[in-house]
């Protein structure tokens, strides 16, 4: 008689054999030549099931048992589509006569289509399934819980803009003591102060008096610095100089935090050793001048909804979401290994959590909208 251990084994032997037959004769079917009419016919058919799965799921509780499955066939019709299209493209529509330019113009958009359907199978494969991770409760005892520090870079904006923002990041419900709210000056550097044109010099001047007003008015710290360099991530490293909280939080500044956020986002970090970062969404709260103008906003899912409610949970189900420069809170001591922030880039976030990721640190990503965002001030101020 076999062990228990041999038999499971043997089982997972099978199993193998029996994925990669599936595999096999999945592709073998999707490669079949089909007249026009079988083609029309399976449009047909696909576009009729896919809108029948389509308000069967608009009906269906959350975490219904068979939502996995609609997804799965959604990702198999998608793959054999794919699949079936490229074989075609392959044998039918590749001669290579014409001349070497058409030749080498065939070629080079044939393996355009296959680049996309290599990355459209490989956000199926990200996207499979997607974390629906929930906020780590803070120990009892207070004195357990990490300081924050909470940067809040600002460059050219109208005080108007920054003031919701520091008002409601000093006034989050968390342990007294243990978190700093900080503005981050950077129109208020000894560049721009001491600027050659005095009417520049006496603006900047003026702002950083404002924002320093602002800042003792509500608790804050201000901070600037020196010379503009390296955009936002030169600020926000010039500011981890100054500060020495456990956790960094970062907030654009017209990113309008909402009072439980460091109570639903703090506590991860304590439980994951190895966790650099929690992202959190970016809230829309009005619609920018293209949903405003073609009367879409709440109509039809913007652009962000793809990233921010798709996207990144499928990232996380990998530990692997990306920062997205605010409504984010970041480990230091991992930032203090990387250097900072990636300054070399226009990209500073996604540069900076590759860096992370390839030290073999996770990333994670919480899907709770407390950011609130409006596109139309952003429009305004750039």
């Amino acid at each position: 008689m076999l062990d228990l251990a041999k038999r499971r084994e043997i089982r997972i032997v099978f199993a193998l054999i029996g994925v990669l037959l599936g595999i096999g004769g999945f592709f073998a079917l999707a490669s079949v030549p089909t007249t026009l009419v079988t083609q029309q016919l399976l449009a047909v058919f696909l576009l009729g099931a896919m809108t029948a799965g389509y308000l069967i799921s608009r009906r269906l509780p959350k975490h219904h048992p068979i939502e996995p499955w609609l997804k799965l066939t959604v990702i198999l019709t998608s793959a054999f589509l794919g699949w079936h299209y490229l074989y075609w493209r392959a044998t039918e529509t590749l001669p290579l006569s014409f001349g070497l330019v058409s030749m080498i113009a065939r070629l080079l958009l044939f393996l355009v289509e296959v680049y996309g359907f290599i990355t459209l199978m490989f956000g199926h494969f990200i996207n499979i399934s997607p974390n629906e991770r929930r906020p780590v409760p803070l120990p009892a005892d207070t004195r357990l819980w990490p300081t924050v520090d909470i940067f809040i870079p600002t460059y050219n904006e109208d005080i108007l803009v920054i003031r919701p923002t520091v008002i409601a990041a000093t006034q989050m419900r968390y342990a007294p003591g243990k978190f700093k709210v900080w503005i981050l000056d950077d129109g208020g550097t000894v560049q721009k102060c001491t600027d050659p044109n005095p009417e520049k010099a006496a603006a900047a001047q003026a702002r950083q008096a404002d924002l320093k007003a602002l800042a003792a008015a509500f608790g804050a710290g201000y901070l600037t610095r020196e010379k503009n360099l390296h955009a936002k991530a030169g600020n926000l490293n010039s500011a981890l100089g100054f500060t020495d909280g456990d956790l960094v939080a970062i907030l654009d500044c017209d990113h309008i935090p909402a009072d439980d956020f460091l109570l639903n986002t703090a506590g991860a970090f304590l439980v994951e050793e190895k966790l650099f970062l929690l992202q959190t969404p970016h809230n829309f709260i009005s619609a920018d001048p293209v949903e405003k103008n073609l009367n879409i906003y709440g109509k039809i899912p913007s652009e962000n909804e793809l990233f921010y409610r798709v996207m990144q949970p499928g990232l996380d189900f990998w530990h692997t979401s990306f920062f997205c420069g605010s409504a984010a809170v970041l480990r230091r001591s991992v930032l203090n290994e990387l250097g900072g922030i990636a300054g070399q880039t226009i990209t500073e976030d996604a540069e900076t959590t590759l860096d992370a990721l390839s030290l073999g640190y996770t990333t994670a990503y919480l899907n709770i909208p407390m950011v609130m965002v409006d596109p139309l001030v952003k429009t305004i101020m750039h």
